[in-house]
């Protein structure tokens, strides 16, 4: 039997150039997909790399030629000397009245007599019930009278009191007025100093003013007692 022959089909030419065009399509991508990895930046490339800006470096520092400091000659121009001056001789104050301090140590019964003012004192001391027969050991009492040379009692003048005793302080310095406490006499005045009666050496003062607030005597310099039968300290002013 005579061998068959394939039959030729009428599209066998068609099929054989889709064939060759496919063929060099992608040998055509291929070498564009090559030209791309080998420069990015080929023209056939749609999506390029953003293109690099270039800052140049600074220049670096120059430094000029080395400095030679040269000396510097200072004129100076002498001030005249501020003028000289003498102080003028001071004043020497002049004061009215010093207490006298007793050489003795003190007693219940001290007489002060300041000098060169028209009062001086005398000081006692006693139970404050003697005076004031509603107060107690527990009280503290300054009190005292003013009497002029005819033994007139004197009220309206200021007395003050300052200093201090152990546990109290008068500085400044309190006031009253004469005629105020008249269970002293017409001219009576107390400060009550508020702490029970302690012992203290002259460092309580009294001094009497007239109204224009002139001294009339000088500072009373007196001690106290821890005693209940001296807790009432009387100074009699006198002229």
């Amino acid at each position: 039997m005579p061998p068959v022959r394939p039959q030729k089909t009428k599209n066998a030419g068609l099929f054989n150039l889709l064939t060759a065009l496919t063929l060099a399509l992608t040998l055509l991508l291929c070498g564009a997909y090559a030209a791309v990895f080998i420069n990015p930046r080929v023209a056939i490339n749609p999506f390029p790399p953003a293109t690099e800006t270039f800052t140049p470096s600074p220049a670096p520092p120059t430094f000029e030629p080395t400095w030679t400091a040269k000396p510097v000659t200072a004129t100076v121009t002498a001030s005249p000397l501020p003028p000289t001056f003498t102080p003028l001789p001071t004043g020497t104050l002049f004061v009215l009245g010093t207490p006298l301090t007793p050489n003795l140590p003190p007693t219940a019964t001290q007489t002060l007599r300041p000098v060169n003012l028209a009062y001086n004192a005398n000081v006692e001391y006693f139970d404050s019930v003697t005076f004031k027969p509603a107060s107690s050991c527990g009280d503290f009492i300054v009190a005292g009278r003013v009497l002029d040379a005819q033994n007139q009692h004197k009220q309206g003048y200021i007395v003050q009191l300052g200093g201090r005793v152990p546990g109290k302080s008068f500085n400044p310095p309190i006031s009253t007025l004469t005629g105020s406490a008249t269970d002293f006499g017409p001219s009576g005045f107390e400060f009550v100093l508020g702490v029970a009666p302690v012992a203290s050496s002259q460092t309580l003062w009294v001094q009497l003013f007239d109204q224009q607030g002139a001294p009339l005597s000088a500072q009373i310099f007196i001690s106290s007692y821890n005693d209940c039968k001296k807790n009432l300290i009387l100074v009699g002013f006198r002229q």
